[in-house]
């Protein structure tokens, strides 16, 4: 069974700004729910997004419709 991991957005952010450009296209092809797309369109890119389920397919569109930066509780205790 495969472990879900959890991606920090402030880190996808800056793996997204350092290794692409505005308007370039972010390809996720297990979007999950949709973490590093909202990345991508928080740092204004294209994105596409692939998963074959669809209720991770139905969160990703609902969490593009409103990208949401939160805090990474993670990040915080490495502070």
């Amino acid at each position: 069974m495969a472990t879900q991991l959890k991606k920090p957005i402030l880190l996808l952010e800056r793996i997204i700004d350092i290794a692409s450009n505005d308007g370039d296209t972010i390809l996720d092809p297990f979007c999950g729910s949709g973490t590093t797309l909202v990345a991508g369109k928080l740092n204004n890119r294209k994105v596409i997004g692939i998963d074959k389920s669809d209720e991770a397919i139905s969160l990703t569109k609902s969490r593009l419709d409103n990208p949401i930066k939160s805090e990474s509780n993670l990040l915080k205790k490495g502070k």
